[in-house]
């Protein structure tokens, strides 16, 4: 799937971002949250910077994932102004002194991965980290992914966590 991704058309990638990025405008569970839990997309992950910013711009409150630990992660606010650090992972993060919180009622949680299946479940990167913050957070979870990154079936194990909804540029799956 990591050599599917890298093969993408980079004018289909283009497009495919900014159409992830209105579904995911228009949901309702985005418009209905104060707190955005996001990620800052890398490499060929789905574009994030334009919801994040568009978030902002809505005055609506933007956490970022921090690693905290081995396969451990909480969330911190993110401004939009200040530099984000670097995580072990090189993923861009907040900086210690930055906020925490954790997503609650009405917040949206938008989830990476590389590939998800029409049920929610997703093929990450291995490390466990949003499938043990999932497990302990009862929000609405979106994932993102490009239409021709969908799988039929993502291999599951019983510690595996399905998301609310998937997002790609062609169509919203509700998954639960």
């Amino acid at each position: 799937m990591r050599a599917r991704m890298r093969a993408l058309d980079a004018a289909y990638v283009e497009g495919s971002n900014a159409a992830i990025c209105a579904r995911l405008l228009a949901l309702p569970e985005y418009r209905a949250a104060g707190r955005i839990f996001a990620y800052f997309s890398v490499g060929r992950e789905p574009d994030t910077h334009a919801v994040i910013r568009a978030a902002l711009d809505a005055g609506k409150e933007v956490f970022l994932p921090v690693i905290t630990g081995d396969g451990l992660m909480d969330f911190a606010r993110y401004f939009g102004t200040e530099p984000l650090g670097e995580s072990a992972l090189h993923i861009p993060e907040p900086g210690a002194d930055a906020p925490r919180a954790l997503p609650e009622g009405t917040d949206l949680l938008l989830v990476p991965a590389v590939s998800f299946d029409p049920e929610g479940y997703r093929l990450g990167q291995g490390g466990g980290f949003y499938d043990r913050f999932l497990a302990k957070c009862r929000v609405f979870s979106a994932g993102l992914c490009r239409e021709q990154m969908l799988c039929p079936q993502a291999p599951r194990e019983a510690h595996d966590m399905g998301v609310d909804c998937v997002v790609t540029e062609a169509r919203i799956l509700r998954c639960r």
